[in-house]
């Protein structure tokens, strides 16, 4: 019985790893592909012109716009 959970406890951490391997594999691919870019710099560009249509409103004075820029500092999405 005991060597029937060593083999069993080997091929779950052999299984584990060949799934974390193949999962390492697929984000790399995802990070790497052309679209992913694309898509980040699009959100990054969305980003911006948000932040600065932000400061535009609050230098005149509208009410929310400051709070929503410091919201968005403390995120890290200034």
């Amino acid at each position: 019985m005991a060597s029937r959970e060593v083999v069993k406890e080997f091929l779950g951490a052999l299984m584990n790893k060949i799934a974390a391997n193949r999962g390492r594999a697929a984000a790399k691919k995802i990070l790497n592909s052309p679209e992913t870019k694309k898509l980040a710099i699009k959100a990054r560009n969305a980003t911006n012109d948000l932040v600065n249509d932000l400061q535009k409103r609050a230098s005149k004075g509208q009410p929310g716009a400051q709070q929503t820029l410091d919201l968005l500092k403390d995120l890290g999405l200034d």
